[in-house]
């Protein structure tokens, strides 16, 4: 959802160290506990030990630098293209892109159900990110009132792990379309899209 908001990748990487170092970039540093649990943790994270307000040395990790990455693997690290200047997903969200009008209250009351959306997707912790029947679930996706204090129900068991026919049935989703599109079911046809579109401008045959 966030790569079709934005028409670009919100985490591009040239390599395995730039791809996590945009992550964290925008969704700071995983906590110690799945940090530690990654087998090459220390490939890409050194440990530091800090000093609390009541004098407790206690140990945190950070993200090496470039600098110290490049060092250790004795090659410069490249770094990938910057397409925008957000540096968190609240500021990628209230971005007002082109346009020099401040935003309705309902587009920012659109954009802060988004987010929120955003940040139980990308939550760390596998056990707090919510699944994609949780997701479906969320005022976003069903185009419905924001809450936000919405809460994602219970992802219950597989059916072939609870031993019951999986009920597939759900309410209808409602799908938000762009507003320069009218119609109820719509998809661009190869016959629509521009030649540019279409590598070395070569259109492949398409029989719908």
């Amino acid at each position: 959802c966030a790569e079709l908001y934005l028409g670009l990748p919100i985490f591009p990487g040239s390599s395995e160290f730039d791809q996590l170092h945009r992550i964290v970039e925008v969704l700071g540093v995983p906590p110690e506990n799945l940090v530690v649990a990654g087998k090459n943790f220390r490939k890409f994270f050194v440990a530091e030990d800090e000093v609390g307000e009541d004098g407790a040395s206690r140990r945190r990790y950070r993200l090496k630098t470039r600098e110290e990455y490049g060092r250790e693997r004795r090659k410069a690290e490249a770094t990938s293209k910057r397409y925008f200047s957000f540096r968190t997903l609240p500021e990628m969200v209230k971005q007002e892109g082109r346009s020099s009008k401040p935003l309705s209250p309902r587009e920012a009351n659109r954009r802060q159900c988004f987010l929120h959306f955003l940040q139980g997707v990308l939550a760390y912790d596998p056990e707090q990110r919510w699944t994609p029947k949780q997701a479906l679930a969320h005022p976003f996706i069903r185009d419905t009132q924001f809450d936000p204090d919405f809460v994602p129900p219970e992802d219950p068991l597989p059916a072939e792990e609870a031993g019951q026919e999986d009920d597939l049935s759900t309410t209808p989703l409602k799908i938000r379309l762009p507003d320069e599109v009218d119609g109820e079911s719509w998809r661009p046809r190869v016959a629509d899209l521009p030649d540019a579109f279409f590598k070395r401008g070569r259109r492949p045959s398409s029989r719908t």
